[in-house]
């Protein structure tokens, strides 16, 4: 989710587009999100599994985002399995 916010527009009118994707890491409470980021969210609200978060995702911070959830996740399903 892209919004035209100042830092947006000066990037596109300056042909910087590289520099989108950081602005929307900062424009986070503005309501933008990255796909990694959407794929992050969709995996801790469970709508999607670990699988297809990870066949999808690029961004490298926030694949260990995933994987430290997954960890956590998978710790959990084995504790209860034990008890």
């Amino acid at each position: 989710i892209l919004i035209n916010t100042n830092a947006v527009s000066n990037n596109i009118n300056e042909g910087k587009i590289h520099q989108l994707k950081a602005a929307m890491e900062i424009g986070q409470k503005q309501g933008m999100l990255t796909i990694d980021q959407c794929l992050l969210a969709l995996y801790t609200d469970e709508d999607i599994t670990y699988e297809e978060a990870l066949r999808n995702m690029r961004d490298a911070a926030v694949l260990e985002q995933l994987n430290k959830l997954h960890a956590v996740r998978e710790a959990k399903k084995l504790a209860a399995q034990a008890s």
